[in-house]
């Protein structure tokens, strides 16, 4: 899963940030229309269950927006 995460956020990376970056700010991390389905399952249930993931996304989150 840590792979198909970090590909996903390599990829948003390498597109043009400064398009992106006047949208990210108001966008959850959840809610972005560039994840799969079960992504997007996978990060709210991160998030919402304090997991041993939720460190994780949350640091995606942070990379996202930088």
């Amino acid at each position: 899963m840590t792979r198909c995460v970090y590909q996903a956020a390599r990829r948003i990376s390498n597109t043009s940030s400064a398009r992106i970056a006047s949208t990210v700010v108001d966008i959850k991390l959840t809610t972005a229309t560039f994840w799969t389905s079960s992504l997007s399952s996978f990060l709210k249930e991160s998030l919402n269950s304090e997991s041993d993931w939720s460190e994780r996304v949350d640091e995606l989150d942070s990379m996202l927006r930088h």
